[in-house]
């Protein structure tokens, strides 16, 4: 529950981050707050579409969350966040692993994530190819963020 004050701070800060964030791609001002007539209801009236989509998590013994699943709508991406909440720049390129598995022909997409016990990570999602349709795969990632080239 918010006051009007913390409702209305938080507002303001996500209208200042979704002009100024790459990672969101449209943002409106929804429900009584479009009419210019807010209602008593303690609730944040605002939608994002969010450009990177995370569909699966696991967390490593140390408290670090790697995240898996899309970005930009169509491309695979892995990001590993510390315990408290920053990219972990020791995980891939400045916390965030971006492989292509579709070789660019048409999209792919991490859906599912296991973290072993070894400390690398297998991933399993589906790609596209515009000539012959989708396909899924499975990935294992070293506990770096590097793709595991051993892994068949």
């Amino acid at each position: 529950m918010y006051t009007p004050e913390q409702r209305g701070q938080l507002r303001s800060d996500l209208l200042d981050y979704a002009a100024n964030g790459r990672r969101i791609s449209g943002g409106a001002v929804t429900g009584s707050a479009a009419a210019d007539r807010e209602d008593k209801w303690p609730d944040i009236d605002l939608a994002f579409g969010i450009a990177d989509v995370a569909q699966a998590v696991a967390i490593d013994p140390n408290g670090n969350i790697v995240l898996a699943g899309t970005a930009g709508g169509n491309y695979s991406v892995l990001a590993r966040l510390t315990p408290t909440g920053t990219l972990d720049a020791t995980f891939g390129t400045a916390g965030i692993v971006t492989p292509d598995f579709s070789q660019s022909t048409g999209g792919d997409a991490l859906r599912a994530l296991l973290r072993m016990d070894d400390g690398r990570y297998v991933g399993c999602g589906r790609f596209n190819t515009t000539a012959t349709g989708t396909y899924f795969f499975a990935a294992r990632f070293n506990s770096n963020g590097s793709l595991d080239t051993s892994f068949n």
